[in-house]
């Protein structure tokens, strides 16, 4: 029987350019975004602060009734229903904001901060798409959320590498402890890199 023989050390350095290359792209274009004076990231609302508008629109109920007439499934009337939605949203710049349909049958709509006329104005346009739309609910989200929650995450992944680099200096070497985490580190930047070039959204749970 043949083995593969998989020569990790022998390509090292080519492994090592091809990871070196694909950080210098994603963090080229997070300092070109600075310099543009915009996010480096891909913030979402949790970070930045923004909009959530919850409405429930009568057309969408018949749009469920007429599903099993029109051999539709409820996940199919839900992606029809946020792309109408969406579509909506696009004509307002806002077409990257999070949309959901609840088990209600209600529309979530996360948008960066926006004043109140035109979140309204975006309702009488959904209204338009999918009948007369009933705004139960619509709040504001501070950044001050977003500035909270990356200080506590800083402050994890400082007592998480201090934690770690103390372990494996007493079970092992100390430089084992460098060396791991100088793999976790290049594990982030990559993951970092990966948003940066595809612009992830970095949510609370990114």
């Amino acid at each position: 029987m043949r083995t593969l023989n998989f020569k990790f050390i022998e390509k090292r350095n080519l492994w090592f350019a091809i990871s070196a290359v694909f950080i210098a792209v994603g963090f080229f274009l997070m300092i070109q975004r600075a310099f543009n004076m915009q996010p480096v990231l891909n913030y979402g609302i949790d970070f930045m602060g923004g909009n959530t508008i919850l409405v429930k629109a009568d057309g969408i109920n018949k749009l469920y009734a007429d599903a099993v007439s029109q051999k539709k499934t409820p996940s199919q009337i839900n992606i029809g229903i946020i792309e109408t939605v969406r579509g909506v949203l696009v004509g307002f710049g806002l077409g990257e904001s999070a949309i959901q349909i609840t088990d209600d049958k209600e529309i979530l709509i996360k948008t960066i901060q926006v004043d109140q006329i035109k979140n309204k104005e975006i309702c009488e346009k959904i209204g338009e798409q999918l009948g007369p739309v009933e705004i139960l609910e619509m709040d504001f989200i501070g950044p001050s959320i977003g500035k909270e929650l990356k200080t506590a995450a800083l402050w994890i992944i400082l007592f998480v590498t201090i934690a770690l680099l103390i372990y494996i200096t007493w079970r092992f070497e100390f430089v084992f402890g460098i060396g791991a985490l100088a793999s976790l580190l290049h594990d982030a930047l990559i993951v970092i890199s990966f948003a940066s070039i595809l612009n992830v959204e970095i949510s609370t749970s990114f």
